[in-house]
């Protein structure tokens, strides 16, 4: 399952970060701490995948968690916050008859932020800030499920990411490094250098640049750029030639054997866009805050155009994810009840095993292929939908759903002795299919 969260066992770059910043707070007597916990069950509606052959109808999944946070001001410009959690949580599993619907629980302790922020200039009109370390962001801030295409998920071979509130009760990204945040007025950008703590290969910088303009309340647009794994640790990690045998992709078009070494590295584009009529014709005192927000988002996987890219992950048009939402109103019922379509032409198949291993794959860029060889092009999940809606009771309780087409990942569990990780397919692969969930969160 995929919660954007760092394992603490793994990534000991961080632990140092949060260890320090603990350390620190014992010098300061003004602390404040905040905490969360959650319960969450979900269930498959309808699911078609084809790599199983079977209908995962009516599979439970459930979760639970919480966290704590710690922040002080270290100084009167300088601000430090860290925070540890635990996840509890299962995989769906494969084959009912042979295990009894058995998959195995596990407990996943994690570092939920470790960082800290120097405010240069901090007043209405303007904002000169740094952060660095552990931290989570949103470039657009609308989206509730699908989206956030610049900073979240791989780049070749072009798997999306999106599910139910991936980060315990917020979509949105989790990264390591710094960010250098500036805002004047209406305008406002973002510089940030992000260490790959997700995907293979781990620790790899990617400079993105995120500008966003506000013509009043009613109107916002933002668009980046994002040069993903730029500054590799290992060359030959980020380029392939590491593997060269999974790396490398034979065309044997027309007699030939025209062969292309593949890798990771590569660049994103992204624009989006907000609008609120509430600001235009004055509102209603009926509605909420979030209501009748018409938001969007397009992104750009790879501007490489060569014959190779565009037989393995499509033509530009095919690489470009689009989602549209719409915040239905909800008559101060609920915060927000926000609906989002989104459309995907990419011929790879919506599966990230090989990032990890899973049916015998190295780690590479080239798409899966099926028993014969051939390229998965399953043309049927090419859009996507969701309804999502949230309301928070009394400022400590919050109350979510979600019903969904997604990209939703939950891991499917083969069975007693299956040493490898969970499958990462998406489980959504036909229109028919959906899932639904339900949360319940307190926090302070």
């Amino acid at each position: 399952m995929n919660f954007s969260k760092i394992k603490l066992p793994r990534f000991s770059v961080t632990s140092a970060v949060l260890l320090a910043a603990a350390g620190l707070f014992q010098l300061h007597a003004d602390v404040e701490v905040n905490g969360a916990g959650w319960f969450q069950y979900g269930r498959v509606g309808h699911s078609s995948d084809p790599t199983f052959g079977k209908d995962f109808k009516g599979s439970s999944i459930y979760s639970s968690g919480a966290q704590l946070s710690a922040q002080t001001k270290l100084s009167e410009k300088v601000d430090g916050i860290a925070g540890i959690g635990v996840f509890f949580g299962h995989n769906i599993p494969s084959d009912i008859a042979s295990n009894g619907g058995y998959a195995p629980s596990f407990l996943v302790p994690y570092v939920s932020q470790a960082n800290f922020t120097a405010n240069f200039i901090k007043d209405e009109n303007s904002a000169l800030f740094l952060r660095v370390g552990l931290f989570d962001y949103d470039y657009n801030p609308e989206v509730q499920n699908l989206g956030l295409y610049l900073l979240r998920g791989p780049l070749y071979p072009g798997v999306l990411l999106s599910g139910f509130e991936q980060r315990e009760t917020l979509p949105v990204a989790s990264l390591l490094g710094f960010q250098l945040h500036n805002r004047l007025g209406s305008f406002e950008q973002d510089f940030i250098v992000n260490s790959e703590t997700e995907f293979f290969p781990y620790f790899d910088l990617s400079p993105a640049y995120i500008a966003t303009y506000h013509f009043g309340s009613a109107f916002r647009l933002g668009a980046g750029v994002n040069f993903y794994h730029l500054l590799p640790i290992t060359d030959s990690l980020a380029n392939g030639k590491w593997d060269v045998k999974h790396s490398t992709y034979v065309d044997t078009t027309g007699g030939k054997n025209d062969s292309t070494l593949l890798g990771f590295q590569g660049t994103k584009l992204m624009v989006n866009a907000t609008l609120d009529p509430k600001a235009l014709f004055g509102g209603s005192e009926m509605l909420g805050a979030e209501d009748l927000k018409v938001y969007g988002e397009v992104g750009l996987l790879g501007t490489n155009n060569d014959a190779v890219h565009k037989k393995l992950y499509g033509d530009m048009l095919h690489r470009m994810p689009m989602m549209i939402g719409f915040n239905i109103p909800a008559f101060k019922l609920l915060d927000r009840l926000a609906f989002e379509t989104e459309w995907y032409g990419s011929p790879v198949k919506d599966d990230l095993a090989g990032f990890n291993h899973t049916a015998g794959n190295s780690q590479t860029p080239i798409p899966l292929r099926d028993a014969n060889g051939n390229f998965v092009n399953n043309k049927r999940d090419n859009w996507k939908w969701s309804l999502y809606g949230s309301r928070v009771i009394q400022s400590h309780v919050k109350v979510s759903f979600q019903v969904a087409n997604d990209h939703f990942r939950p891991g499917v569990y083969t069975g007693d002795g299956d040493n490898a990780p969970p499958a990462s397919q998406s489980l959504m692969t036909t229109p028919k299919d959906w899932y639904t969930m339900l949360k319940a969160a307190y926090f302070f």
